[in-house]
């Protein structure tokens, strides 16, 4: 048994446990290097997008923004509340500015509808295509651009579709729908209100394709809104004034009722005026002051008295008689005390009957008794100051009760009175706070703004849509975009497709080469052998040397003559060209070789060899039929070819006959190598029954085309059938294309390889 080659080992199954799909790539350059090689497509997608975003851009209608600016009265002052009428004891916080309540009062349907009566934009043919369905407004749209633009109407059949298309769109319209309401409706979806700032001040915003149209209705919002705030602040003044006149009215009633109670009292009471309890009050003060004095008084004379008795019970009646009281009775009192000394001395001198004793006794006697006198008076005058002093407490104590009652009876009916002056006072001051509010309600409509309109819309000059700087930014974009995605949805599908020999290396199989793609150059047998010749070195031919180098190592190890079958997954993946190309290349190193058409459904070699298809393998089954007079041995390459000979109905009985095995045993010996152009492995089972008359198999993956899920199952196939894959050749390749990736084999044959034939060319 002939040893199988070292680099790849056994059957294919074993190397499809490996294959995968390759990776994304990855990192900025590779998404370089991805436009790179597809700038072409690239910018034809670009530029096809462009051109659609382009056409889109001048079909849609200019439309045209008008800009109100106004100031709204947010904060309408109440008309008639509980603190105005009567003050708050803290005044309220501030109150923030309400402006969204009054935009959305701008944007209610009743008021749309007054602007629609009021314009009457019902009349309009322009706001009258907005009550159809988009289709009807839309084509209503293109068509009137489609004048502006041509001075014409449609084109061809688009001129019949409008009609059409409005015929359905107002049968789709719902009869009972007023259409005032429907115009209404589109018109708040072009209005736009916001504030600006924080401030007061609102940009009334309305685009239509007219663009005095536009300022139309922006301004009549502001007139509308001012108008319909005004006749609200009204009617609301009215209704208040009517309220605060019935309140009014009524606290009249009531002020009156209390200044008539109040009148009514004082004459009950006799009370003129607030005096009267002023001088009670002054003469109750006075008899409080005399009354502590008489008791001050009345103190004083009983202390003496006490003291006088005190002195009485002690000293007699002479104790009466105080010193330096007074002079009569110091004289007195030293007239006694003379007299009884002088008695004293005239008795111890002269004995007491002497005459002279007798009349100092008779003198001493009577000064004792004018003494005696004088002190009873005194005591009789301090007891009558005593019982006078008394007397004198006692009329002012039932003086000041008098005045008390009388004082008590004052106080409560001026409380009584004050609570009445009171309740007529706060009378009197909501009905005058009622009467100012009544006067100030009835001029509010008069005195306040409800809004003023700070800038009138003027016609807009320029359109506003579509904006044609930003819409050719975001046509650009859109189509760098899509270019974008096209080149990442085509490297993402490529991804799984066969690009180089590295990709085959990589998942453990053995690549044979690539095949450069000649671009239907070689479309006859002689351009094809023109580029095959070594005298004529070219890209092609180095590929297919490179081939038949890794063949004739084959060769070397099996040290007999070699059948190769050469086969692909699917047609037209360049299998007979590569066949072809190979024989070419073998017999022009001085081999024999015998190039056999085996694709008995879909023959080709003979068209290429100019040949006739009969006699060939087909005819094997004949007995008449001789295989080695149906050999043509072309004189150009002197390569032996057998046709497919007549086309059978069940190939698989010439492809199993025991007679073509024989001739294939008969050839073997005859020929170094037999190459065997066999059908695609996955559409019919002819390559799989030819596998056990061949000792390799050449694949050949179409570059791009042939996926790696196809040729896994193809491969396996071959390796059910016990088919030793010498290699994989990847045809049809784009080497320009192939240069912009970044394979082991992007570089073979390309830049450098030129250079390079061109200095051999020169020597």
């Amino acid at each position: 048994m002939p040893q199988e080659p070292a680099l790849f080992q056994g059957p294919f199954p074993v190397a499809t446990q490996t294959l995968s799909a390759p990776g994304h790539p990855k990192g900025v350059d590779n998404l370089w290097r991805i436009l790179r090689r597809r700038w072409r497509r690239c910018l034809m997608v670009f530029v096809l997008v462009s051109l659609v975003g382009v056409a889109i851009l001048l079909m849609l209608p200019r439309e045209y923004t008008a800009h109100t600016i106004m100031a709204v009265a947010s904060r309408q002052p109440d008309l008639a509340t509980t603190d105005q009428v009567a003050p708050p004891a803290y005044p309220p916080p501030p109150r923030e500015p309400d402006v969204e309540s009054d935009i959305q009062l701008m944007k209610t349907k009743a008021a749309l509808v007054k602007i629609v009566q009021d314009l009457q934009l019902d009349r309009d043919p322009r706001f009258q295509a907005s009550v159809h369905n988009w289709r009807a407004g839309v084509l209503a749209l293109l068509r009137q651009r489609w004048r502006s633009l041509t001075d014409g109407d449609w084109p061809g059949v688009f001129a019949a579709l409008p009609e059409r298309w409005e015929t359905i769109a107002a049968a789709a319209v719902d009869p009972a729908a007023d259409p005032v309401e429907l115009i209404a409706e589109s018109l708040g979806k072009k209005l736009k209100i916001w504030t600006i700032g924080r401030s007061t001040t609102v940009d009334i915003a309305f685009t239509a394709t007219d663009p005095g149209v536009a300022a139309k209705v922006a301004n009549a919002v502001a007139d509308n809104y001012i108008e319909a705030r005004q006749a609200a602040r009204l009617d609301q003044a009215k209704a208040a004034a009517k309220y605060l006149k019935g309140q009014s009215e009524h606290l009249l009633e009531q002020v009156a009722a209390a200044e008539k109670a109040v009148e009514d009292f004082r004459a009950a009471n006799i009370l003129r005026d607030s005096r009267d309890i002023g001088q009670l009050q002054a003469e109750m003060d006075a008899t409080n002051e005399k009354l502590a004095g008489a008791r001050i008084a009345e103190g004083v004379a009983k202390t003496k008295l006490q003291a006088v008795e005190a002195r009485v019970k002690q000293f007699g009646l002479v104790g009466a008689l105080e010193s330096g009281s007074s002079r009569l009775d110091d004289k007195l009192r030293e007239m006694e005390a003379s007299l009884h000394a002088e008695l004293a001395g005239t008795s111890i001198a002269q004995g007491a009957a002497h005459p002279n004793a007798l009349r100092v006794e008779k003198q001493y006697g009577a000064a004792k008794r004018e003494v005696e006198y004088e002190a009873k008076a005194r005591l009789a005058r301090l007891r009558s100051d005593v019982t006078v002093a008394g007397k004198q407490v006692e009329l002012l104590e039932a003086a000041l009760q008098g005045f008390r009652v009388n004082y008590d009876r004052l106080s409560g009916g001026l409380v009584e009175l004050r609570a009445l002056e009171r309740r007529a006072g706060v009378s009197r001051t909501v009905y005058e706070a009622f009467l100012n509010r009544l006067k100030r309600t009835e001029q509010v409509g008069f005195n306040e703004a409800a809004g003023w309109v700070i800038a009138p819309a003027a016609a807009p000059l320029t359109p506003s849509s579509p904006r044609v700087l930003v819409a050719l930014g975001a046509i650009l974009f859109v189509a760098a975009g899509a270019a974008l995605s096209f080149a990442l949805v085509s490297e993402h599908k490529d991804n799984g497709k066969i690009l180089s020999s590295q990709h085959i290396t990589d998942r453990g199989l053995k690549a044979l080469g690539i095949v450069p793609d000649l671009h239907h150059r070689a479309d006859s047998l002689a351009r094809l052998l023109r580029f095959t010749s070594d005298q004529k070195p070219s890209a092609f031919s180095e590929s297919i040397g490179s081939i038949f180098t890794s063949v004739m190592e084959l060769a070397q190890r099996e040290r007999s003559s070699l059948v190769l079958l050469v086969t692909s997954a699917l047609p037209l993946e360049g299998k007979t060209t590569t066949a072809i190309a190979l024989a070419a290349k073998i017999s022009s190193a001085g081999k024999h070789v015998l190039l056999i058409d085996a694709d008995l459904r879909s023959p080709r070699l003979h068209r290429a060899f100019g040949l006739s298809p009969k006699p060939g393998l087909a005819d094997c089954l004949d007995p008449s039929c001789d295989l080695n007079e149906a050999i043509h041995v072309d004189e150009r390459t002197r390569i032996s070819v057998l046709t497919a000979g007549s086309l059978s109905s069940v190939p698989q009985n010439v492809l199993r006959s025991q007679r073509l095995a024989e001739a294939m045993e008969c050839w073997k010996a005859s020929y170094d190598f037999i190459v065997v152009d066999s059908p695609p492995v996955l559409p019919i089972s002819d390559a799989r029954i030819l596998v056990p008359l061949t000792d390799y198999s050449i694949f050949i993956a179409r570059w791009k085309k042939t996926r790696w899920t196809v040729a896994a199952h193809a491969l396996s196939l071959l390796g059910d059938a016990g088919a030793r894959i010498a290699g994989i050749v990847v045809s049809k390749v784009d080497i320009k294309q192939l240069a912009k990736y970044e394979f082991a084999d992007s570089e073979v044959y390309g830049r450098a390889y030129s250079q390079y034939l061109r200095a051999r060319r020169a020597a």
